[in-house]
């Protein structure tokens, strides 16, 4: 092992160094071994005392080892075979050099052991003749011996002609690595004289970048100049935007201002002014008891642009009847609630103007029931007035249900016709039924087979205008007229268009049929006469993709409501089938597998859990409201709850599938 092998790495920056120089000390170490036969390890300190001084001095290598060269050279002039020193020790010494920097490289040692190499040879053949010399001398002459000579002679004859073989092909070899050095010097003239070349291509470039930096930044101070130039413009043609802007304001003031004088006079010389109206708002249709709503009342004159003359709106609500358990009407007293009137109770109806062609009518129903909304302009009656609007409960005061309809086979869907009848479907029964506003049954259809009038496990169920009825059933929609009579029957199992796996949900929208293909994982639209329209959702638990969709229904804004017993949860989407919200996979409220749904008044949706047993109410916004029902067999209890409605009375009607009955609340 070298010194550096074992030297702290901050003694000495050289010493610590340890690289190829290593094995160049263990050449010189393992060159004493095969010259002298001593294995090298040195029992002395690696240190002795000065003899004069007495100071501790640091041994050298060569110092440590000098005894094995002593003893080496020794030995060999003893036995002679060496004259001198032995051909190696040059090269033991130099490689035995503390420092590894003094010691050669590879390729002197590799020179120093080819000299060594040729030393031996000529060694070797001088100790042969000098042996049968001495042998020839002192042993009697002989055939054996004088034939021994001769092949000895004849073996350093051959020796010596492989030796001059052996230098001729070195030197013809010096002569080709000499020849390659020369190609090889060529070369690299040839690439320093590129590298000159690329070097002043270099610099030509670096000139042109530096000019095309300098044309650079004169194009960017000319540019900031014209922006500047831009910005200046635009601020004038803003200027000049708003003055037009003003003028046109002022235009379409006087422009009102003239109309108001004109309709003016011609109020005053009896003349009449013509108006168009439209209205629309939650309020028009249905509501909430203790919940306020509204209703707006949008003018407009004969060429669509809107009314700007002063006219006096006002509105009353009326109820006109309230349902009883037995959906008997009974007589209620009429409350009448102007805005003018000087005694107001403490309910009222309000009429304010939000612009000058839109009034806004706002009230808050105290009982439920059905109602009328009447809405005047000038003291007549517009069209459509008195509109209908059903008043539903407050849910958190559901629970307990006032009728139930019985004798059933496991109900599934549920809807309501014209006439207020009763339409269920009875998904095991394999037929339809329809009730009365008392509960008796009328009339069924249906029966269990593959032709187009008959049905498996019918499902969802809807009515149009016309009280046709859409049922959907395994693998296929059917439409009916209101007596039971097939119209027309569409689909057969499969993915595609038209196609379905497990139909269930079925509900009316804009004069279009929304369908939940369940398995399917989609809702499949189509028109009124059944011809396929687009396709909504696909299979996934991201936004705007279903899992397992059973019921879809809509708010008066279009939007889409769908639950998905797959993912646990109701998808909001609007028309275009952009998502907008999710609800019911958390939190209080959380739905294990939502089966049904239904919205009201656009302020609640109804959403019935089949697994949980229960119905569970939100906010059209998601947020948690309260929940009814429980597992059971009685009243106010479920056994998977699936489809929910409601009446023009506001009562809520769930199918209770495995109790075979419809509760009503």
């Amino acid at each position: 092992m070298p010194p550096e092998a074992s030297a702290p790495a901050a003694s000495n920056i050289e010493m610590s160094k340890y690289d190829a120089s290593v094995d160049i000390f263990s050449i010189g170490v393992v060159s004493i071994f095969t010259i002298g036969e001593i294995f090298p390890c040195d029992p002395l300190a690696p240190n002795f005392a000065d003899e004069k001084s007495g100071v501790v001095v640091a041994r050298t290598e060569l110092q440590r080892r000098s005894h094995y060269m002593r003893n080496v050279n020794e030995q060999l002039r003893a036995c002679g075979q060496l004259r001198g020193d032995h051909s190696l020790i040059r090269l033991i010494q130099q490689c035995l050099q503390n420092f590894p920097s003094k010691r050669p490289g590879i390729r002197e040692v590799l020179r120093l052991l080819e000299d060594a190499r040729a030393g031996f040879r000529y060694e070797g053949s001088e100790r042969n003749k000098r042996e049968l010399v001495r042998a020839l001398q002192t042993q009697p002459r002989n055939q054996n011996l004088e034939r021994v000579l001769r092949d000895l002679v004849t073996e350093n004859a051959h020796l010596q002609s492989r030796v001059q073989t052996e230098l001729a092909a070195a030197q013809l070899q010096l002569r080709r690595n000499e020849e390659h050095l020369q190609a090889t010097e060529k070369e690299m003239q040839t690439l320093r004289q590129e590298l000159t070349r690329k070097e002043t291509e270099l610099t030509g470039k670096e000139a042109e970048s530096t000019r095309n930096k300098a044309e650079l930044t004169r194009k960017e101070a000319e540019l900031t100049r014209k922006e500047a130039e831009v910005t200046r413009a635009e601020e004038t043609i803003r200027r000049e935007q708003q003055q037009i802007q003003e003028m046109r304001q002022r235009e379409t003031e006087l422009v009102q201002a003239k109309d108001r004088e004109i309709a003016l006079l011609q109020q005053q010389q009896g003349g009449k002014h013509s108006y168009t109206y439209q209205v629309s708002g939650p309020g028009l249709t249905s509501a909430t008891v203790n919940q306020p709503t509204h209703v707006l009342v949008q003018l407009t004159d004969s060429s669509g642009r809107p009314y700007s003359l002063p006219l006096n709106v006002t509105a009353q609500v009326k109820l006109v009847s309230k349902a009883t358990p037995t959906n008997t009407h009974e007589a209620t007293p009429t409350r009448t609630w102007w805005p003018w009137s000087k005694k107001q109770p403490e309910k009222q109806v309000l009429v304010a103007m939000t612009s000058p062609s839109q009034y806004e009518v706002s009230y808050t129903p105290v009982s439920r029931g059905q109602h009328k909304l009447h809405v005047q302009v000038n003291d007549r009656e517009i069209n459509g007035s008195p509109f209908t609007v059903t008043v539903y409960p407050d849910p958190r005061q559901l629970g307990h249900p006032v009728r139930t309809v019985t004798g059933l086979n496991c109900p599934y869907g549920i809807a309501f016709n014209s006439h207020q009848e009763m339409i269920v479907s009875e998904c095991e029964g394999h037929r339809v039924s329809i009730f009365d506003i008392r509960g008796q049954k009328i009339r069924i259809f249906g029966s269990r087979g593959d032709s187009p009038d008959q049905m498996v496990l019918p499902a969802g169920i809807a009515t149009d205008d016309t009280d046709n009825i859409y049922v959907s059933s395994e693998h296929k929609l059917q439409k009916f007229t209101s007596r039971g009579e097939l119209i027309k029957c569409i689909g057969r199992r499969g993915s595609k268009e038209w196609e379905f796996n497990d139909p269930r949900g079925v509900t009316l929208c804009a004069n279009q049929v929304f369908v939940c293909d369940r398995d399917n994982h989609r809702i499949q639209v189509f028109d009124l006469d059944l011809n396929f329209v687009r396709s909504i959702g696909s299979h996934g638990k991201g936004r705007g993709e279903f899992n397992s969709p059973l019921d879809v229904k809509f708010d008066t804004a279009r939007n889409l409501y769908v639950a998905e017993w797959g993912n646990g949860r109701v998808q909001v989407m609007d028309t275009r089938g952009q998502f907008i919200r999710l609800f019911g996979q958390e939190g209080e409220g959380k739905l294990r597998e939502p089966s049904g749904l239904h919205i009201i008044a656009d302020t609640y949706v109804y959403v019935s859990d089949l697994s949980g047993h229960c119905i569970v109410v939100y906010e059209t916004s998601g947020q948690f409201v309260t929940s009814f029902g429980r597992p059971g067999q009685k009243e106010g209890e479920f056994h998977g709850p699936y489809c929910i409605t409601s009446c023009v009375d506001a009562f809520i009607h769930v199918c209770d599938y495995w109790n075979n009955r419809v509760e009503i609340f």
